[in-house]
């Protein structure tokens, strides 16, 4: 999952609304805070290409795809979610973390309020 991705899933779930572009900046980190927030797991103290996975496999999960553990690294391929889509873009697929199933830290993202 590249840097691309990840603007794209924050724009996905109206956390970014700036240009997808594949820079890490100062609109991106800001939608990566209101995840870290939301998920409270201490992922902030992370370096930033580790925050970034996690923000996206946050709103992977969220968005009812299994992207596994919030863990920040890429692994496993994502597999298809219970209603069988089978990638956030389609096309292709994505190497999130392994799947565990939806951690309970994604949770505020269905009711949290998007700036």
């Amino acid at each position: 999952m590249d840097r691309t991705h990840v603007q794209m899933l924050l724009a996905s779930a109206g956390y970014y609304a700036g240009a997808i572009d594949g820079i890490a900046g100062p609109k991106t980190m800001t939608a990566v805070e209101i995840t870290e927030a939301h998920a409270g797991d201490g992922s902030s103290a992370w370096p930033t290409a580790r925050r970034l996975v996690a923000a996206g496999q946050r709103v992977l999960n969220a968005q009812g795809f299994e992207a596994g553990a919030v863990d920040g690294w890429d692994g496993a391929l994502l597999h298809k979610s219970a209603d069988g889509r089978s990638s956030p873009f389609p096309g292709q697929t994505y190497p999130t973390g392994s799947v565990t199933g939806m951690p309970s830290a994604v949770y505020p993202f269905r009711t949290a309020i998007r700036t």
